[in-house]
């Protein structure tokens, strides 16, 4: 299950029903269901729709969030997770070792299998893998870093000390990177099976994958 918040609501896809649920995030109540397809995985949304992964079917769904319309685009094999960035859409192809840029279909190959979570860090594509995180440049789709971390590398996201944060699930652990010399600055422990990760103003939130808690962290 993956969720996210626009035009003042929650947007979740329901991997077991195949429905991308509208909840209001006041009450929690859900007020909208549109059905996907068995499989509805990751989810990412503009102002004019949604954008949902579907891994065992190779499609990504577009949503038109007036309508209800779908629209269902083939992907490859295992599309992880989705993000919206440099005016495309960005997939990742967790058993291919692709990321695929849409709009115009584009498939680059970053040389490792199950890419993970693409994100937009400071105009550059960063995405994580089993054992390091990429920097990517979205124009060409080169490849401009690989930093090797341990354990089991989930999420990263811009920090607001400057630095890239990235999650390690597997050691409970957040790694802090300084970006143009691509080395750790520092790592800390972040709450059992430190997750998925956001900044809010200048504080960060960290979920955890194996524990029953959201950590915050605030800028000192």
């Amino acid at each position: 299950m993956r969720h996210r918040r626009a035009q003042g609501a929650v947007w979740v896809g329901v991997y077991g029903t195949g429905t991308l649920l509208r909840l209001d995030p006041d009450t929690g109540r859900v007020t909208r269901r549109i059905p996907i397809g068995s499989w509805a995985c990751r989810v990412a949304v503009d102002t004019r729709a949604a954008w949902v992964t579907r891994d065992r079917a190779g499609e990504l769904v577009r949503v038109d969030l007036g309508t209800g319309r779908r629209q269902r685009l083939d992907v490859g094999a295992l599309p992880f997770d989705v993000t919206l960035a440099f005016g495309a859409i960005w997939v990742t192809g967790f058993d291919a070792g692709t990321v695929t840029r849409k709009r115009r279909m584009r498939r680059v190959d970053v040389g490792t299998k199950a890419p993970g979570w693409p994100r937009c860090i400071r105009g550059e594509l960063w995405v994580t893998t089993p054992n390091g995180v990429l920097r990517i440049d979205p124009r060409s789709g080169e490849v401009l870093a690989r930093l090797r971390l341990e354990g089991t590398p989930a999420e990263a996201a811009a920090g607001p000390d400057g630095l890239v944060w990235v999650t390690d699930k597997e050691r409970s652990l957040v790694h802090r990177i300084y970006a143009k010399r691509g080395v750790v600055v520092n790592s800390f422990a972040a709450g059992p099976g430190a997750y998925s990760l956001a900044r809010v103003d200048r504080a960060m939130w960290i979920t955890s994958f194996a524990g029953a808690d959201i950590r915050r962290y605030d800028r000192r």
